[in-house]
């Protein structure tokens, strides 16, 4: 009987702690928050959103304790728009660009084995809202899209396992080890800056000697 009372007893005050920070976020939201939020101009139907590359998952943190959600999207002008986005009300992964959006298709191929384990390949999409090519420039087109019409993007990524697309970096700015290794510059300084506040800007390089673990 003292068992079943001890573990009704920690259940009721673990309850009651969940309870007692809903009530603290929520009248954070409406006082704080709200005060704040009105000061920038963000209204209560105001969304945010980034595109072209995901901005610093601290950043993103440190402005959702403000009840201030930027949904990070990723596109190119060559494809009018959007290829992926985090949505609202539906997903929203800081780590990401999101998901294809509608009428879209996004593919890695060519996928190598980066430092941290993740397939990491080059970047291809696929939809009504891409491009046909560059006017007057048929060598230059060539190299936007290739024989299917996937277009080539000059990015290096990964879809995690929830179907995320993770950007890596520009395909041109990847270092290769002497081993064949990939190491992308902007993931080892997003996570140097994430790891390290002390850091707001940082340069990976290589060393330029063939040693494998250097750079």
């Amino acid at each position: 009987m003292s068992q079943k009372h001890s573990a009704n007893g920690s259940h009721s005050s673990s309850h009651n702690s969940s309870k007692i920070g809903d009530l603290h976020h929520i009248i954070a939201k409406n006082t704080l928050c709200k005060k704040y939020k009105e000061s920038l101009g963000l209204g209560p139907k105001t969304l945010l959103l980034c595109r072209g590359g995901r901005l610093q998952e601290r950043l993103l943190r440190y402005l959702s304790g403000f009840d201030i959600v930027v949904h990070c999207a990723y596109g190119q002008t060559e494809v009018t728009g959007f290829l992926t986005s985090n949505i609202p009300k539906r997903f929203c992964k800081f780590s990401t660009v999101g998901k294809s959006v509608p009428g879209v298709r996004v593919k890695v191929v060519k996928e190598e084995s980066n430092s941290y384990g993740d397939m990491v390949g080059e970047l291809l999409g696929y939809g009504r809202n891409i491009c046909m090519g560059y006017l007057n420039k048929e060598n230059e087109s060539r190299e936007l899209l290739d024989a299917e019409s996937w277009i080539q993007l000059g990015d290096h990524a990964h879809i995690d396992n929830e179907g995320f697309l993770v950007l890596e970096g520009l395909k041109k700015d990847q270092i290769v080890l002497s081993t064949g290794l990939l190491v992308h510059p902007t993931e080892l300084e997003s996570n140097l800056r994430l790891e390290l506040p002390c850091i707001s800007y940082c340069l990976v390089v290589g060393e330029g000697h063939n040693r494998s673990e250097n750079i």
